[in-house]
C-alpha cells in the first residue's frame, strides 16, 4: 500500500488531495471505498478537473461555522443537549482549520460537559 500511495502521490496531490492526508489509514477516505466503522460508501465531494487549486484554497461557499453557532444558540435556548452534542461532533474536522470553529468548539464543550449555563 505505501508503494501504491508513492506512484500516486504526485497525481493526487497536482488535482487538489492533500499531501498529509496520503496515510494507508487515510487512503480510506478514498472515493469508491466502503468504511469499514459504519460500512457507508465513502463519496467524490469535488474534484478540479484543472487541478489548479485545492480544495483548501477554494473560497467557501457556505458559512458552515455560523450555520453551527446559529443552531447551537437555538439548541441551547431550547435547552436540547442532544442537538449542542450534534453541533459539537460537527465542529470536530473544523477546528484545525478554523479558529472561531475552535473557540466555539470549545463554548460547547464547556457547556455540554461541564454543564455551565454558557454566561
Amino acid at each position: 500500500l505505501v508503494r501504491v500511495v508513492g506512484r500516486i502521490a504526485g497525481e493526487v496531490v497536482g488535482l487538489g488531495a492533500d499531501p498529509a492526508a496520503l496515510t494507508p489509514v487515510r487512503l480510506s477516505r478514498l472515493p469508491g471505498k466502503k468504511r469499514g466503522e459504519k460500512g457507508r460508501w465513502q463519496r467524490l465531494l469535488y474534484l478540479d478537473p484543472s487541478g489548479a487549486r485545492g480544495l483548501a484554497d477554494m473560497p467557501a461557499r457556505r458559512d458552515i461555522v455560523g450555520e453551527l453557532r446559529a443552531a447551537s444558540s437555538v439548541a441551547y435556548l431550547a435547552g436540547d443537549v442532544a442537538r449542542l452534542r450534534r453541533c459539537l461532533w460537527r465542529l470536530g474536522g473544523l477546528v484545525e482549520a478554523s479558529e472561531v470553529a475552535r473557540l466555539l468548539a470549545v463554548e460547547l464543550r464547556e457547556i455540554v460537559e461541564g454543564g455551565t449555563d454558557g454566561n
